[in-house]
């Protein structure tokens, strides 16, 4: 039997939407040295759900299904989109912005 969690998010309590989040992501950002990402930005495309990385760069968030695409994003680098599938760990690198240099 599986066992999800939900909250509840209500307008009027009378007419409340559960939204569940039944699968656990977990990860670690880094640069392309593999410095950790402290603080990175984790969200969930198309809601206001995030989290941010700790100070190794870990992070773990749940996801209401399979089909979420996690958006990776830290100033002054690429952001970076990936779809969970079946994945339960994360692991992303993020390349540094391109300067672009004055004539």
């Amino acid at each position: 039997r599986r066992h999800t969690r939900c909250a509840l998010v209500t307008g009027v309590q009378t007419c409340a939407l559960p939204i569940c989040f039944p699968v656990t992501i977990n990860g670690h950002v880094a640069d392309t040295n593999g410095n950790p990402m402290i603080y990175a930005s984790v969200l969930i495309k198309g809601t206001t759900i995030g989290t941010i990385t700790d100070v190794d760069g870990n992070y773990s968030i749940k996801v209401p299904e399979n089909k979420s695409t996690l958006i990776f994003i830290q100033p002054s680098y690429e952001r970076k989109e990936v779809t969970v599938e079946e994945m339960r760990k994360i692991d992303i690198q993020l390349k540094p912005m391109q300067k672009i240099e004055k004539e």
